[in-house]
């Protein structure tokens, strides 16, 4: 943990009697203010001065890095390091699309210079972002504060620079101009995340001479595909090497404590609760950041760590096992498995964003029984949308067999995946069998059937990490504390098929067996042996 200015200021001083506190703090002073003569001077100088009051790592500055996500937990001050520099930024034009100021009037430096402050929610970005007490209106020095015009949803600061307030829960509001800076507050809490950050992302392409467009993300943080996305680059055998700004000891580690490689255009800036408690209330301490302590929330919520995996969660993260495409045998079987949608528009009953139609290609191999995930063709489309990825992964992996659950849809589904491989029967010359299949168990259950599929081995990967995020994030998070129906788990169903149907009878009734008798066997072998200090067992009659 490091500490700001003014705690080793205060750190010094109960070293120091009393009575010469004034001396030193004006011998400190003016080390660091040149021309500050008294006390007064000294508390005017520092009265608005993040570079005096902030931890180094919660200072803001311009890097080679694209995004800085700040993962703290409860406390840590993220909000306050986020309205601090959007205030630098606001102050700097050439920082978000125009050019360095030449003097404290030069507001046409910051003409067409345009930055985005971004919250969960309209009322929050509000009330907390702009106007809370650690909010920008409060940072800023009355002198340089920004003129807040309420009806455009802006703030304008003396430089010219326009920040534009942007609520995530209507992602289309993320549309607009240019933008050569953002503030996402909260990301992880956005509740229609993906859309949201897809938008925001498309507007992020304003640039100054010899800068880049870059953004500020304060959150605390969860396991989630887009987090993940913008953390991680996950690459098996390659060193844990961090962009610089990255403390090595805040390197992300998954559920089995293996290191993951940072995206490098990512500054990762992480921190627990226990960084800011000189700052903290006893009752805070007390009532919220001590429940989460020796919890697996606490992980998140406290010290700031992503984790992969929801607690009780059927999969684990270090089950899945990897390898390239080359490294995949002849396989006797290749199937694209399908958890369909019937609307493009389809939403679950407590969700706010439309069902994925999950498409999972896959293939088996019978002499080791192993099955290969192939790869996650899953999207978001109305029917004959996604039934043309279904032909594209048939086409790809040579597939000859659809598997496709009819619950939703019945009969009209094979009619539809039908029609679009006669439309381009001329590429699929070889004929495709389409079965559908009836789920009589829920997501959930199907799931504990499948977990012991992988939990033995007997599935792998196929390919870069990163074309699996989404679907292992779905596995790994899978909740049975929560209702099923507020989780996405379309692709995680389209692979769990997959699973019952090369292990078991392809129905979710019967539990599948991913090892044969020779493997269950040489298990027990292997056991036995380790427990009692045996060189063999007797060969099985």
């Amino acid at each position: 943990m490091s500490l700001s200015q003014h705690e080793i200021l205060a750190v010094h001083l109960e070293t120091v009697p009393p009575e010469e506190w004034e001396s030193e703090i004006l011998a400190i002073a003016s080390e660091v203010f040149p021309g500050v003569e008294t006390i007064a001077d000294f508390d005017a100088a520092v009265a608005h001065n993040w570079d005096w009051y902030g931890r180094p790592e919660q200072i803001w500055r311009p890097g080679a890095e694209v995004y800085t996500m700040m993962c703290a937990g409860r406390g840590f001050g993220k909000s306050t390091a986020g309205a601090n520099a959007c205030h630098l930024v606001g102050l700097n034009p050439e920082l978000c699309g125009g050019r360095p100021a030449e003097g404290p009037d030069d507001r046409a430096a910051g003409a067409g210079a345009r930055f985005a402050i971004a919250g969960r929610t309209a009322n929050e970005v509000n009330t907390r972002m702009v106007d809370g007490e650690t909010g920008i209106m409060a940072v800023c020095d009355p002198a340089l504060r920004p003129v807040w015009h309420r009806q455009d949803r802006t703030l304008t600061w003396p430089t010219g620079v326009v920040a534009q307030l942007m609520s995530a829960d209507v992602p289309d509001s993320l549309r607009g101009p240019n933008n050569g800076w953002f503030w996402a507050d909260e990301l992880a809490h956005w509740r229609r995340l993906r859309e949201a950050w897809k938008q925001l992302k498309y507007t992020h392409r304003l640039a100054s001479p010899g800068q880049h467009p870059r953004g500020l993300i304060t959150t605390t943080p969860l396991g989630l595909e887009t987090i993940c996305e913008i953390a991680w680059t996950m690459r098996e055998g390659q060193p844990v090497v961090a962009p610089p700004g990255t403390p090595q000891d805040r390197i992300f580690e998954d559920a089995a404590g293996n290191p993951y490689l940072v995206n490098p255009r990512t500054r990762i800036v992480a921190g627990s609760s226990y960084d800011n408690v000189s700052n903290l209330a006893t009752e805070f301490l007390r009532d919220t950041i001590a429940p989460y302590e020796g919890t697996d929330d606490g992980i998140q919520e406290i010290h700031g760590r992503i984790r992969r995996g929801a607690p009780g969660s059927p999969f684990r993260l270090e089950w899945i096992r990897r390898c390239e495409a080359d490294e995949v045998p002849a396989l006797d079987r290749r199937v694209v498995f399908v958890d369909p949608t019937v609307s493009e528009h389809e939403k679950p009953p407590t969700a706010d964003e439309p069902c994925e139609c999950g498409i999972v290609a896959a293939g088996f191999e019978a002499a080791r029984r192993r099955m290969y995930a192939l790869e996650d063709g899953s999207l978001t489309a109305a029917p004959h949308v996604w039934a043309e990825r279904v032909v594209d992964l048939v086409l790809r992996h040579r597939a000859t067999e659809v598997v496709c659950e009819d619950n939703n849809g019945g009969a009209l589904l094979k009619i539809v995946l039908a029609q679009a491989l006669r439309a381009r029967r001329a590429e699929v010359d070889w004929t495709v069998k389409i079965t559908l299949c009836t789920a009589r168990a829920d997501k959930l259950g199907r799931a504990v059937l499948a977990a012991p599929c992988w939990q033995q081995g007997k599935v792998w990967h196929v390919g870069s990490p990163r074309g699996w995020i989404a679907l292992e994030s779905q596995l790994v998070q899978l909740d049975p504390n929560r209702p099923i129906k507020s989780q996405r788990t379309d692709r995680l169903d389209a692979v769990v098929w997959g699973a019952l149907t090369f292990f078991g009878d392809g129905t979710d009734q019967v539990k599948p067996w991913p090892l044969d008798g020779a493997e269950r066997w040489a298990k027990i072998v292997a056991t036995v042996t380790a427990s009692r200090g045996q060189a063999s067992l007797p060969r099985r009659r």
